[in-house]
């Protein structure tokens, strides 16, 4: 018996001639400049290192991919506690910012909402997590009608230009994210625009274990352009937690782009059935293309920064000595015995903000050798995207200072102000 030999064919002058029947093992090598112009097609994969020394021009961007703000889950300015939510009771954001919890049409039911810390496992190689948002069924309910229980995260119109959707160039999209649930079966994704007359559309996935998996979801391209402003709402992009029956789609797994209302599939799982139900999300990610990229990792506080342009809220901190430290927020002039004015700075926000406190009893002013507690539950005026003027009018028990002295204005203990420009 003979062994196969090896053979190393030298193909440094291409030939008409065909190689066929080769056995054993082939290893081919080229010559110096006997490739130009060559074009590397079906996804091969390159075991060892590339040297390129040429320009490396990719067809989507290297960074700033990811469109989703907070999509690893790691900013949590409003709490990091479990929240019950139920229909109009402390529906929308709540824990992990950039995404709310929305019960449609006074739906039924309840969820358990918050961040967690569980590692998810590396299971495709690089994308490793340590946040997630964690939703268990607190109170069942059933499909209903036109009854609608989800997910939700929101784009800007002026984020969503370089999709080109309406133009002649238009891009495709893919949405990929990391997902576990002890309900396996089939999961919808509700996508909407501000496109001419509501552009929308439902894609669902299949669960098929309990495990961490990453799903990706192609998105072709729109043919409708989106309208509005800038800074307005661009894309809704929803995970359905229950089947809505006036709204499923019985065609397939795409309902395609549209302005029929279509909320979920057919099949859609029943999330709501039982209290044991529990589900994560992390590793969000919406991109040019159609194949999904390992997920876009950023530092938290490029995160926190994104997630101030929506929302912001001035709490006590850890101080470096121990203890706490009270945010300091400005300072200010006694405009006359009763009133201070001043100005609180923030992170320039979407648009102009909407800015409450815990409290009127919420501030505290600085006068000659003390400190007086507001008695305003307003106060602020004049707000701006990136300021608003205090006009604090009056204080606890009436006290006052002095009109032209200058006061530094600080939070009193376990209170907040809350700055807020949420996508509604």
């Amino acid at each position: 018996l003979i062994s196969p030999a090896l053979v190393t064919p030298n193909l440094g002058t291409p030939s008409a001639g065909v190689m066929t029947n080769m056995t054993g093992a082939v290893t081919a090598s080229l010559v110096d400049d006997a490739v130009t112009g060559a074009k590397i097609e079906n996804n091969p994969t390159i075991a060892g290192n590339l040297t390129v020394s040429g320009d490396f021009v990719p067809s989507t961007a290297l960074s700033h991919r990811n469109m989703i703000i907070n999509g690893g889950m790691q900013v949590a300015q409003r709490s990091t506690a479990e929240v019950i939510i139920s229909d109009g009771s402390n529906e929308g954001y709540q824990t992990v910012d950039r995404f709310s919890q929305s019960f449609g049409s006074a739906a039924g039911g309840a969820v358990k909402w918050t961040q967690v810390q569980n590692e998810v496992p590396d299971i495709s190689g690089g994308d490793m997590f340590t946040n997630s948002l964690k939703v268990q069924c607190s109170t069942t309910t059933t499909e209903n009608t036109n009854k609608e229980i989800n997910i939700v995260t929101k784009l800007e119109v002026q984020d969503m230009e370089r999709f080109g959707w309406g133009k002649t160039n238009k891009k495709d999209a893919v949405l990929s994210f990391y997902f576990k649930t002890s309900v396996v079966g089939i999961y919808s994704i509700y996508l909407q625009t501000s496109g001419s007359g509501t552009r929308r559309r439902m894609i669902s996935f299949s669960v098929a274990d309990t495990n961490w998996n990453r799903y990706e979801i192609p998105i072709s391209a729109d043919t409708v352009a989106l309208s509005g402003d800038g800074n307005s709402f661009g894309i809704l992009i929803a995970w359905q937690l229950i089947n809505v029956p006036n709204y499923e789609y019985t065609g397939g797994t795409d309902s395609g782009w549209g302005t029929t209302i279509y909320l979920t599939d057919d099949g859609q799982a029943d999330f709501m059935s039982n209290t044991s139900n529990v589900l994560y999300l992390t590793g969000v990610q919406l991109e040019l293309g159609s194949n999904a990229t390992p997920f876009e990792h950023r530092s938290y506080g490029d995160e926190l920064a994104r997630c101030q342009r929506y929302y912001q809220k001035f709490i006590e901190t850890e101080a470096a000595t121990g203890g706490v430290s009270r945010a300091n927020l400005g300072d200010g002039l006694w405009y006359q015995a009763p009133q201070v004015l001043g100005t609180l700075l923030y992170t320039t926000k979407r648009a102009n903000p909407a800015i409450s406190s815990s409290g009127a009893d919420a501030l505290k002013c600085y006068v000659a050798g003390g400190s007086l507690s507001s008695n305003d539950a307003t106060p602020c005026d004049m707000i701006r995207c990136g300021a608003a003027r205090f006009n604090i009018y009056g204080f606890a028990g009436g006290s006052t200072g002095t009109a032209g002295q200058g006061t530094h204005i600080i939070l009193n203990a376990n209170e907040y102000i809350e700055i807020n420009a949420e996508l509604l």
